[in-house]
């Protein structure tokens, strides 16, 4: 019997191993007792930013990737100091470093 050979397609995103650059420009504004706003400035990948990922105190906060360079932290202690970095997460997966 003759067997056609299966052509594999590997798609651009599932082959990308580099992972994103590093958010930069991390910022709280709009500080409240319990709430602040975080913004920083776009990561670059070789294919494309998939989203963004927020860490508070080296736990991750945020269930989905967050899609824009804004996120609203809530549920924080008044009086309390707070450590917030930020990752880059591209289509494949690859995470970037997390911001200072």
């Amino acid at each position: 019997a003759h067997i056609t050979p299966i052509i594999t397609y590997v798609d651009k995103a599932v082959a990308d191993t580099e992972a994103p650059s590093v958010p930069a420009d991390v910022k709280a504004t709009d500080v409240t007792e319990t709430t602040a706003k975080l913004t920083w400035s776009e990561a670059t990948d070789n294919v494309g930013v998939a989203g963004y990922n927020v860490y508070v105190n080296e736990a991750k906060v945020n269930e989905e990737l967050v899609a824009g360079t804004e996120f609203a932290l809530t549920d924080l202690t008044e009086a309390t100091e707070y450590t917030v970095r930020v990752s880059a997460v591209d289509a494949a997966g690859n995470e970037s470093a997390r911001s200072e």
